[in-house]
């Protein structure tokens, strides 16, 4: 397995991240919730995620404290949810990373088994 990319200059958009913070149809997308939402960036911004909306989700707080925490079930529940309804994020996690490496990160952070 490759190790995690070290991060290239990432894409910082305050307005973006203004916006979807105060997007009135916010929910996780884990757990459905309605409350206490936070934004999650899913390739982490230290390893170089943008400010996009593909590499954005929103989580309830106590997921999104799991998924910091790396709890492989939070992190399982992520990764079925973005293979299942975000190919905009699959498909950002490709340009981002390459193929190769995308897969691999997918497989150990999310744990996504199909991806291929």
């Amino acid at each position: 397995m490759a190790a995690d990319p070290k991060p290239a200059a990432r894409i910082k958009d305050p307005d973006l991240m203004r916006l979807m913070h105060h997007e009135p149809t916010r929910e996780c997308c884990v757990t459905g919730s309605t409350t206490q939402i936070e934004l999650h960036h899913i390739l982490p911004r230290a390893q170089g995620g943008d400010d996009v909306r593909a590499n954005l989700a929103f989580l309830h707080r106590r997921v999104h404290q799991a998924v910091t925490v790396n709890d492989p079930v939070a992190l399982k529940l992520l990764g079925e949810y973005i293979w299942a309804e975000r190919n905009d994020t699959v498909a950002y996690l490709v340009y981002k990373l390459g193929k190769d490496r995308a897969v691999d990160w997918m497989r150990r952070r999310l744990m996504i088994e199909e991806a291929a």
